[in-house]
């Protein structure tokens, strides 16, 4: 008997390119704003430059940079595994390589935002992406637990890539609410 739910389980092929897209048009709005934000400080700068503080405003911050540092070495170490396996998806490369360079691009943008103003909010474009991304992650866990429990074949890293996303998700979200809580 087919199982009523199976409508909502996108096929396993699909979800490399979703999450590429999905990189994709959040390195595309942070390239925007960066740019935007970097030609309105000049505007406003009267030629003179601000010194600017190289620490960093809290272990918190810290923390967050270092979690999305890791998360880039982490896709870079597994697109360098999936480039070895010859027999893997080519989107799944991209997919990860995407990855990588999303997650070093999302900690550089925090690096220089938490180094300008230790009081500034973090974006709503980084809540939401941080949420979306839990939320894939759970579903592509989701997605490969289903599939094993149809004896099909689950590749080993993308569950390990799946629960180290689920985490990180986790720690992410969590962090903005704290942020925020922080700021009240």
């Amino acid at each position: 008997m087919e199982n009523p739910l199976d409508f909502l389980l996108i096929q396993p092929i699909y979800l490399p390119l979703l999450s590429f897209f999905l990189n994709l048009v959040l390195l595309l709005i942070l390239s925007v704003s960066w740019v935007y934000n970097k030609s309105v400080a000049c505007e406003n700068s009267d030629g003179f430059m601000k010194k600017r503080s190289t620490k960093m405003s809290s272990t918190f911050s810290k923390l967050v940079v270092m979690s999305c540092v890791s998360l880039s070495v982490f896709y870079s170490v597994l697109s360098l595994l999936s480039c070895v396996r010859w027999h893997s998806n080519v989107w799944t490369f991209f997919d990860l390589l995407l990855a990588a360079l999303t997650w070093g691009t999302i900690s550089m943008y925090l690096r220089g935002l938490y180094t300008d103003s230790h009081e500034q909010k973090l974006p709503y474009l980084l809540r939401i992406w941080w949420v979306l991304y839990l939320l894939i992650s759970c579903y592509r866990l989701v997605v490969d637990f289903v599939l094993y429990r149809k004896q099909e074949l689950v590749s080993v890293h993308n569950v390990v890539s799946e629960l180290v996303g689920v985490c990180a998700g986790l720690f992410l979200c969590c962090s903005c609410l704290m942020k925020s809580v922080m700021m009240r």
